[in-house]
């Protein structure tokens, strides 16, 4: 008997790993203390202690959104509209015992994190699968292997390393395991809109 599986309507990930990061990390992080002594007031959304700034890097021009659009300009073969509007870049800092609890990022298409400094033990990111609820038995009742294969599982946990970017659909609920290490877990954060025709803030107009 023939059997076939059709994997329909997935959420796909992208992993980017940047070029030459370990030569602009010091820099990154030398820039990122500098502006949470300036704005030592953390923001509070899905942050459970830690710091996180204001969202606003997108503004302007800074090494932030210079190594987020670069890295973005990878997505140019995998979208028909490359017209990619950055709507938000904000920094996170998780110190231990830190994390970040489940959440989605409403009114944008695509969200992303670049990891900066992640010391061993400082936490993974975990993704909850949308058809926990509509499908929770079908999920359970799955074989080990045919989990491995399709990636049908409840939730799907990422290994941060220090230079890589995901970007997922911001539908996609996702938390940060606590940071367990005694350093400083850095990560970037960042939102997306996509449009169908140019727009002056666009990743390539970003890109130095």
């Amino acid at each position: 008997m023939k059997h076939q599986i059709y994997n329909l309507f997935p959420s796909s990930v992208h992993s980017i790993e940047l070029e030459n990061f370990p030569l602009v990390k010091e820099r990154v992080v030398s820039y990122i203390y500098k502006e949470k002594e300036k704005f030592p007031e953390s923001v509070v959304k899905s942050n459970r202690g830690g710091w996180q700034s204001e969202d606003s890097y997108y503004t302007h021009d800074n090494i932030l959104t210079q190594i987020v659009s670069g890295g973005l300009s990878y997505l140019g073969s995998c979208y028909k509209f490359p017209e990619m509007l950055i709507k938000a870049i904000w920094i996170n800092i998780n110190k231990k015992n830190n994390f970040n609890s489940l959440h989605n990022h409403p009114e944008c298409d695509l969200s992303g994190v670049l990891w900066i400094n992640i010391p061993k033990g400082s936490g993974n990111f975990e993704f909850a699968s949308p058809h926990n609820f509509t499908a929770a038995s079908v999920l359970k009742s799955y074989e080990e292997n045919f989990k491995l294969d399709t990636y049908n599982y409840p939730g799907y946990r990422m290994y941060p390393k220090e230079g890589s970017m995901l970007v997922f659909p911001s539908y996609l609920e996702h938390m940060v395991e606590p940071n367990k290490s005694d350093e400083d877990r850095i990560s970037i954060s960042f939102n997306i809109d996509i449009f169908r025709q140019p727009n002056k803030y666009n990743i390539s107009s970003l890109k130095r």
